[in-house]
């Protein structure tokens, strides 16, 4: 009677183990870094920049900022779907990449000018010229 439990322990640990992995994996990471354009030609990072990752094929916003390194990180994006990613910053113009998929070890780094500080918002991007960084090696055909 025992043996007969404990299978069914066994069981239903293999299952649960299973679905975890399965769960995890439709999961995907995000990270990349904002960079200042300079007078002189060259970049830095940009701390503080607020990044807004807009989901293009359904409904979904993610937002942060970047650190004192210019690095942003975003854990546990929907690994399925198109997303577009705008970097901004009070002292810059704000800059996008489109069509960017998540969870493929790209990483998604966006450059800035000195600006006004202006922010784009979904539907400033949905009306706009597609004007943005295309992700390189990233974009669907």
């Amino acid at each position: 009677m025992i043996h007969k439990n404990t299978l069914g322990v066994i069981v239903a640990a293999m299952v649960l183990a299973f679905a975890a992995v399965t769960t995890f994996a439709q999961v995907g990471e995000l990270r990349g870094h904002v960079l200042m354009q300079q007078a002189d030609g060259s970049t830095a990072p940009l701390a503080d920049a607020v990044i807004d990752v807009y989901r293009t094929d359904v409904k979904g916003e993610y937002h942060t900022k970047t650190n004192k390194k210019g690095e942003f990180v975003f854990a546990g994006l929907p690994f399925v779907g198109e997303y577009t990613i705008v970097a901004s910053h009070p002292t810059a113009k704000p800059n996008f990449i489109t069509r960017f998929k998540v969870g493929r070890q790209i990483e998604a780094n966006i450059t800035v000018t000195p600006g006004d500080g202006s922010k784009l918002t979904l539907e400033d991007l949905k009306s706009a010229a597609p004007t943005g960084v295309p992700a390189a090696g990233n974009a669907s055909s």
